[in-house]
């Protein structure tokens, strides 16, 4: 019911709302909230705001950049990312989902310790306070 409060605020701009910092957030959902399946691994990806700078891992690598918040917008710059080899299939293409969907996150909206990134697309992420 959360997740599904979430997504309608996605839908309007945000306003007066600061995109946390200092907090590490761990990946819950990744994708299309309807179809997307929960995220269930011990090396789930998480990230942190701070400093205007964003870091975290995709489950495989670690990764670091910077982020700007204006009034209605987050935008995250390109990420440096380490290279190491993903343990299977299902790793390598939640890390490449994961890693596209960041480069296109414009909106947030965040709900006690749930956060949800969004793209214009509609590409959501969903992460929970670790």
């Amino acid at each position: 019911m959360r997740l599904l409060s979430l997504l309608t605020l996605t839908a309007a701009p945000v306003l007066a709302q600061a995109l946390p910092t200092g907090q590490t957030w761990t990946l819950h959902r990744a994708g299309n909230l309807r179809t997307s399946p929960t995220v269930q691994r011990a090396e789930a990806p998480t990230l942190r705001f701070e400093g205007g700078r964003v870091t975290g891992t995709t489950g495989c690598n670690t990764f670091t950049g910077t982020y700007t918040v204006t009034q209605r917008e987050v935008r995250l710059s390109p990420l440096a990312t380490t290279r190491r080899a993903c343990a299977n299939d299902v790793a390598t293409a939640l890390e490449a989902r994961y890693l596209r969907t960041l480069g296109s996150v414009r909106r947030f909206s965040l709900s006690g310790p749930v956060l949800l990134l969004a793209t214009d697309r509609g590409e959501t992420l969903v992460f929970r306070q670790k």
